[in-house]
C-alpha cells in the first residue's frame, strides 16, 4: 500500500461545518396574552454533538488525546459511487473540502451513517479525529500507515529484520530512522502503534496523520 505524505494539510471550508445548535430559549408570548396556568419552558433538546471517550497516542514526547467527531466523516480514495450512497444514507451530507485521496463529509450522525453503508464503502468511511472536544479543533485523520522512529536509528538489514520479525513492511523511508510501515485506515493504527510503542529502541510510534486543516 501507498504510504501517504505526513501531515498534508488541506484547508476546509466553513461552511455547513459546525452543527446546528438548540435554541435555549422560548419565544416570549405575545403581550397582554392571558396565561391559563404556571409557565411550561420549550422540551429539553439533546446536544447536536456527543464526543465520548477520547483515544490516545504518542508523539514521541508525550501522550496525547483526539475525539472522534460525531458530525463528520473522512471519505478516502473519493468517488461518486461513495458519494451517491452517502447522500442515500444520509440526506443532509455535505462536502466540506477535499486534497490528497481525502474528502470530508458533513454529517448528521457519522456513527449511524457508517453503519448504513455497505461494508466496502463504511471501510472507507473514516472517523475525522479532533484535538480537543470541539467544533473548532484541528482535525486529523488515520488515512492509513504508521510512522516509526527508533533510537538509535535502525537501517538497512537491521530494519528489515526487526520489520519482519513484527510482520511489518516497508513502505517509505523518511530519513534516518524513520520510516512509514504499511497499516490499514482507520482504528488498526492505535492498537497498533501502542504496541509498537513498548518496544525498546521505538521512540515513536503513531498513525500516519493526514492533516486537514488548522483550528478555525
Amino acid at each position: 500500500m501507498h504510504a501517504l505524505v505526513m501531515l498534508a494539510v488541506v484547508a476546509v471550508a466553513p461552511a455547513g461545518s459546525t452543527a446546528a445548535r438548540a435554541d435555549d430559549s422560548a419565544s416570549p408570548a405575545p403581550h397582554g396574552a392571558a396565561s391559563s396556568g404556571p409557565s411550561v419552558g420549550p422540551p429539553p433538546v439533546a446536544l447536536p454533538r456527543s464526543w465520548g471517550t477520547p483515544r490516545s497516542w504518542f508523539d514521541g514526547t508525550r501522550q496525547r488525546k483526539v475525539w472522534a467527531d460525531p458530525l463528520t466523516l473522512a471519505e478516502l480514495a473519493p468517488d461518486a459511487a461513495f458519494a451517491e450512497a452517502l447522500k442515500a444514507a444520509d440526506p443532509t451530507a455535505k462536502v466540506l473540502g477535499e486534497r490528497a485521496r481525502v474528502r470530508l463529509w458533513s454529517v448528521s450522525d457519522a456513527a449511524a451513517v457508517r453503519a448504513k453503508l455497505a461494508p466496502s464503502l463504511s471501510a472507507r468511511a473514516l472517523i475525522v479525529w479532533r484535538d480537543a472536544p470541539s467544533a473548532h479543533a484541528a482535525e486529523r485523520v488515520a488515512a492509513g500507515g504508521l510512522v516509526l522512529s527508533f533510537t538509535p536509528a535502525l537501517e538497512g538489514s537491521a530494519l528489515s529484520t526487526w520489520l519482519a520479525a513484527r510482520g511489518l513492511t516497508l513502505a517509505q523511508g523518511l530519513g534516518p530512522g524513520l520510516v512509514v510501515v504499511d497499516c490499514a485506515p482507520g482504528d488498526a493504527g492505535f492498537a497498533l502503534a501502542e504496541r509498537l510503542s513498548k518496544e525498546p529502541g521505538v521512540s515513536l510510534a503513531m498513525p500516519n496523520w493526514w492533516r486537514v486543516g488548522h483550528p478555525r
